[in-house]
């Protein structure tokens, strides 16, 4: 059954249990049930107990596991062909059936310069995009471009030195 928001009306306990059949719920100050947070049990013995939650927490929607003294579970997404990311009303990246892509051509990062990726493995190629201006050295970091000046594939390291890997003949 599926739970719907509405706030022009009033829910009663009956519908309220209906709604989250395996979790009682807490009633506020006033004797309102709440609907803010909806748990799922995988096991349920006295204190001991493996949850799901989906719920809010400072001004996010949080989902999740918990436990106290079960096992912390895994939460896994499933859709059909694509899952899509929006932040701000803009899709920001898309989980498409073979592919990860970012929700605009040529706008977003993969990473900061402070919060960089360990290592990446790939067992394709690496496309680089053609064309580019020659960016600004930033220390410590090497930055490989296509060069729009000369075509030729570049590195750019930390220091300004700018090196040629192949020239575009």
């Amino acid at each position: 059954m599926p739970i719907v928001a509405d706030k022009s009306r009033s829910w009663s306990k009956a519908e309220a249990h209906i709604a989250s059949p395996r979790y009682p719920l807490e009633d506020d100050p006033s004797g309102v049930p709440r609907l803010d947070q909806f748990h799922t049990y995988n096991s349920l013995s006295g204190s001991n107990y493996e949850r799901g939650y989906i719920h809010w927490q400072s001004n996010a929607l949080e989902i999740g596991t918990e436990t106290n003294g079960g096992t912390q579970r895994a939460v896994r997404i499933e859709a059909g062909s694509s899952f899509t990311i929006n932040i701000n009303g803009s899709n920001r990246m898309n989980f498409a059936t073979s592919s990860v892509n970012p929700g605009s051509d040529n706008q977003y990062s993969l990473g900061t310069t402070a919060l960089r990726y360990l290592n990446g493995f790939f067992s394709g190629h690496l496309g680089i995009g053609d064309g580019i201006t020659a960016p600004s050295a930033t220390v410590g970091l090497a930055k490989l471009f296509v060069d729009s000046a000369d075509g030729d594939l570049k590195v750019i390291f930390g220091d300004g030195t700018v090196k040629t890997i192949s020239a575009d003949t």
